[in-house]
């Protein structure tokens, strides 16, 4: 089943972008936005709410806001599972060969990238990384009324796709 995820692109791999979302799509996602965000600390307590209060998180929030990141949202069969397998396991040194920490990350805090844990994530970080796309029950008059509806609007036009 097509489903969506969000990924980030953190600073110390900024550099790697292109090859990144290449590997990323050569895996069968399909990269369907993408814009560099500055994050601040506020946005940063949202997108990891459970781990504010541990050790690591202001010297974490510390390393996220020196640069640059990219927020990038993929399309493409069950996308959090693969994002997820793709990117590889917290620590760059026990991620599987391959994998885009394993081959892109410095240390467990400069991983190179980050990717939604579940629909759930997915869900708060779309809100705090893509404000613009606005989640909606499909409506009844649609023929399959399952899953959800982004609504897109610009200045220039509106459109919605189905979740």
């Amino acid at each position: 089943m097509e489903r969506y995820s969000i990924g980030i692109i953190k600073p110390n791999a900024m550099r790697h972008c292109h090859e990144i979302l290449s590997i990323i799509e050569k895996r069968g996602l399909k990269v369907i936005s993408h814009k560099i965000v500055h994050l601040d600390r506020r946005s940063l307590m949202k997108i990891y709410k459970e781990h504010v209060d541990k050790s690591f998180f202001q010297p974490f929030c510390n390393f996220m806001m020196s640069g640059e990141c990219l927020a990038f949202i993929v399309r493409g069969n069950n996308a959090i599972e693969v994002l997820n397998e793709l990117v590889g396991a917290t620590d760059p040194h026990e991620a599987k060969s391959g994998t885009l920490r394993n081959k892109f990350g410095h240390s467990i805090r400069e991983n190179a990238i980050h990717s939604s844990d579940d629909k759930k994530h997915f869900k708060r970080e779309l809100k705090i990384l893509f404000p613009e796309f606005v989640l909606e029950k499909p409506s009844e008059t649609r023929d399959k009324p399952s899953g959800f509806l982004f609504y897109i609007k610009t200045e220039i036009f509106s459109f919605y796709f189905l979740y």
